[in-house]
């Protein structure tokens, strides 16, 4: 791993946040890059001194001034250690900001801070980081504001489907293994799903990793949403796996028509991971 990006609005959820990230940059010997988006306000006041670039000039370097100020906690942290850094401070709105420099650079990693309540999609996820899921194919770890900074010693990959082919599988456990973490596979199985499931080939997989620990659970459930929170609410957990290559199945999670009072795992992280791009093979 050589650089991770920790996008910030310097919120407090963010500045939980911050802490994972530089605690796993320095772990990994990794570069961290800081990002800010902030807007120009669509109409800007001008008089008789002064033209309407001049004034948007103005405010645009009271923003800079102002995220700069923001930055230099963070930046005091890392000078502090000798940690090696670069700071980014856009223009624009921050999902397209952060998505464009992300197809530019070599990002190994996205860890961004959210919010420990539901958004109006009725999942654990600020605006941003939802949206940025849609638009960026690099693992995006989401830390929520009230989880317990510690390694990820008990990890759930979660999914409602047939685990559809061995690198799926294969990410998980290298993920596990180099964080010496037990691993739950856990299937849900939804009241919809008739058929009988063959998990044989991730069985197959699992024996051939006898030296990990790691284990298959399956729940029937009405709804994705509901096993996952129901076996995280009864399972100490430390991160939440979850792939996105699967439409159906991250739709579901995503999906306006759940129940808006559920609150999904609110203190446990979530790594989300793309099939087409990025093994896991970090941290």
């Amino acid at each position: 791993m050589n650089k991770i990006l920790f996008p910030t609005d310097f919120s407090e959820n963010a500045h939980h946040a911050f802490r994972f990230a530089k605690m796993m940059a320095r772990a990994k010997k990794a570069k961290l890059i800081l990002i800010y988006a902030y807007n120009l306000p669509l109409a800007a006041p001008v008089n008789a001194f002064t033209s309407r670039e001049q004034t948007l000039n103005l405010i645009e370097q009271d923003l800079r001034d102002v995220a700069q100020k923001h930055m230099k906690v963070y930046t005091d942290e890392l000078d502090l250690m000798e940690d090696p850094y670069d700071l980014i401070i856009k223009e624009g709105m921050a999902v397209e900001k952060i998505a464009k420099f992300c197809r530019k650079e070599t990002i190994d990693l996205i860890v961004m801070g959210t919010k420990g309540q539901t958004d109006h999609r009725g999942f654990l996820m600020g605006s941003v980081t939802a949206k940025l899921i849609e638009k960026v194919s690099i693992p995006l770890l989401a830390i929520p504001d009230s989880v317990e900074i510690r390694p990820f010693r008990k990890i759930v990959f979660a999914s409602d489907l047939l685990f559809n082919s061995s690198e799926e599988i294969q990410k998980a456990m290298n993920f596990a293994k180099l964080n010496k973490s037990s691993l739950t596979f856990l299937h849900i199985k939804t009241d919809s799903e008739k058929e009988e499931n063959d998990l044989s080939e991730l069985k197959h997989n699992i024996k051939r990793n006898r030296d990990q620990n790691i284990q298959v659970v399956e729940i029937l459930a009405d709804t994705v949403v509901h096993g996952i929170d129901t076996y995280l609410q009864e399972n100490k957990t430390d991160l939440l796996m979850l792939c996105n290559h699967t439409k159906s199945f991250f739709e579901k999670l995503f999906h306006k028509s759940i129940s808006k009072q559920m609150v999904l795992h609110s203190k446990v992280p979530l790594l989300i991971f793309s099939k087409e791009i990025h093994p896991i093979v970090f941290f």
